[in-house]
């Protein structure tokens, strides 16, 4: 017992002298679980409240769960990836083809566990102008026979028109024989070709007429082709949240003959601005920069210098008013300098950014709750290998969870200030007296047991 209330108290000293993690970020926010969670993955979006209080490469992010633990994670361009079904054959054994009643034939097909599922079959005729109906069955035991897919038509209009289907899917089901049965297997048909026929009496011709003959044709069958399908998955587009950037303030220098336009923003991504002027028939040197000191002497951080226009005369009309950015920019300022020349002024009437989705990824493991906390100028990047882990798969997607509302936390402690040398002294004098009198209590304790003993 001696023991745990000494340990615990130099830990609780050892708390007070080195605080937690927590202590060092300015902002909070709850990260709470989906109501059904169908993956071992959460994922949140980052959002303006959090971009705009954070180191621009985003290090000053961390996430604990409930006991205080940190919580890997990553961060990265939320995207959508187009997926593609792609069909491939599967290699079925024919056992034996049956001729059934009603004009029907049945061709049996074993399928080995190893092989793939089919789904889709094509049936390879060389005839033209045609109209059957296809059903296809399966079993485990070719006594029992489930229905997949019954009276799906296979026709070719060539008489007509370019317009030809010999292919039927299916539901996928893991069956170990699929019967495939063709209905109106001999048609009969009115042949081609006309034959001339006489009527005579007494040997002499009293009638002559063309006429056509029916016929029985056999629907002729090249092979049956089974395919199964996998999904491609492609390559992943960002996804891109737009938004209109506040106006600050516009002023004009006529030394320089320019207009600056300044515009506030919350530090999202920016990859593309737009802007919608009032006045068209103009043509400009536009040089944007940015900064995130907000006072009057702030200084500016050049980014790029584009030529803007926008040209209606009669039936002619082109402009340029969008400016993409080779890799994201994060300012909480943007300057928008319009060289006027001796032209009147540009008035912009809006300026709209798209900036890129971000998304945090972790696993879970079952908590319901997490914090997000951020705002740490001193913060050093983190080292988590779930981003080695997650970037094996680029598709995961994940339960969305719920980002709340921000907190914010008195005045974060500095990792120099909660180890300062009066603290530290105050906290060794304390810990040496601590020590001391457990070791007294032991020793006084040990006097007495050997003056019972005698």
């Amino acid at each position: 017992m001696n023991k745990i209330i000494l340990v615990s108290l130099i830990g609780f000293l050892f708390s007070s002298l080195f605080g937690t993690p927590q202590e060092q970020y300015r902002y909070v926010k709850d990260v709470t679980a989906p109501t059904a969670m169908t993956s071992e993955v959460g994922l949140f979006y980052l959002d303006s409240e959090v971009y705009a209080h954070t180191l621009p490469a985003l290090t000053d992010i961390r996430l604990f769960d409930t006991k205080g633990a940190e919580v890997p994670y990553i961060i990265r361009p939320a995207t959508v990836h187009d997926t593609d079904t792609v069909f491939f054959t599967v290699d079925l054994k024919q056992e034996k083809t049956l001729t059934l009643s009603k004009n029907s034939l049945a061709l049996i097909f074993v399928r080995d566990s190893t092989d793939s599922i089919p789904t889709k079959i094509n049936i390879t005729t060389p005839l033209v102008n045609f109209e059957k109906s296809v059903s296809v069955f399966g079993s485990n035991d070719r006594k029992t026979w489930q229905s997949l897919k019954e009276h799906e038509p296979i026709f070719d209009y060539s008489q007509y028109m370019a317009v030809r289907n010999t292919t039927i899917h299916f539901k996928r089901q893991a069956l170990s024989y699929y019967k495939v049965i063709i209905d109106k297997v001999w048609e009969t048909k009115w042949s081609p070709f006309s034959q001339l026929v006489s009527e005579a009496t007494s040997g002499v011709t009293t009638k002559e007429y063309a006429t056509f003959v029916k016929k029985q044709e056999p629907f002729k069958i090249s092979g049956i082709q089974f395919f199964a399908q996998t999904t491609k998955i492609g390559t992943g587009k960002g996804r891109i949240k737009s938004k209109e950037l506040t106006l600050v303030t516009v002023t004009s220098d006529s030394i320089h003959q320019w207009d600056d336009h300044i515009y506030g923003s919350c530090k999202e991504p920016i990859r593309r601005i737009t802007l919608d002027p009032e006045q068209s028939n103009f043509h400009r040197r536009l040089l944007i920069a940015g900064t995130n000191d907000t006072t009057e002497d702030s200084q500016w951080r050049y980014i790029t210098a584009e030529n803007i226009y926008r040209i209606k005369a009669e039936a002619y009309a082109q402009e340029k008013l969008i400016i993409d950015f080779a890799t994201p920019q994060r300012y909480k300022r943007y300057r928008f300098r319009i060289e006027n020349g001796d032209n009147n002024s540009i008035t912009l009437q809006r300026v709209t950014v798209d900036h890129a989705l971000e998304e945090v990824l972790f696993f879970h493991r079952n908590n319901k709750r997490f914090s997000l906390f951020y705002g740490n100028e001193e913060s050093k990047r983190a080292n988590y290998d779930i981003a080695s882990v997650l970037n094996k798969m680029p598709a995961v997607k994940g339960n969305l969870w719920k980002l709340g509302s921000q907190t914010v936390r008195s005045t974060p402690k500095k990792q120099s200030a909660l180890v300062s040398p009066q603290k530290l002294l105050t906290v060794s004098l304390v810990l040496m007296v601590v020590i001391l009198a457990f070791i007294l209590f032991k020793a006084v304790g040990k006097v007495e047991k050997t003056n019972d003993s005698e």
